[in-house]
């Protein structure tokens, strides 16, 4: 199946699972098992999926779906332009943290 196809598939899987942003995290989610750059897999919906990225994608899309944190499952998050690593037990950067830090170091 193509890139294009799962990303789909986990979309809809996703959205079914009440999850608001459902293509924005199937694309992050395939970046991941692909271990690319989301605007690389973007670019290239219509490659395969190779084997061993799609048993990663699928065991990903599970865990997604059941509401874990999209930065856990990716092991990363990008705080004020850094790409960080999380995992579980780790409190992920909020949007509103960035613009907090922000308004601190205006200050200092």
């Amino acid at each position: 199946m193509s890139i294009g196809d799962e990303i789909d598939t986990a979309a809809k899987t996703f959205a079914d699972a009440g999850i608001d942003s459902a293509r924005n995290d199937a694309e992050w989610v395939a970046a991941a098992a692909l271990g690319r750059r989301r605007s690389e897999v973007v670019g290239h919906l219509d490659a395969e999926m190779p084997d061993e990225a799609g048993e990663r994608f699928k065991k990903m899309i599970v865990r997604r779906a059941r509401r874990e944190p999209l930065a856990y499952i990716v092991g990363t998050v990008v705080f004020r332009g850094l790409e960080l690593e999380v995992g579980a037990g780790c409190l992920v950067p909020r949007p509103e943290t960035e613009v907090t830090a922000e308004r601190a170091i205006l200050r200092a």
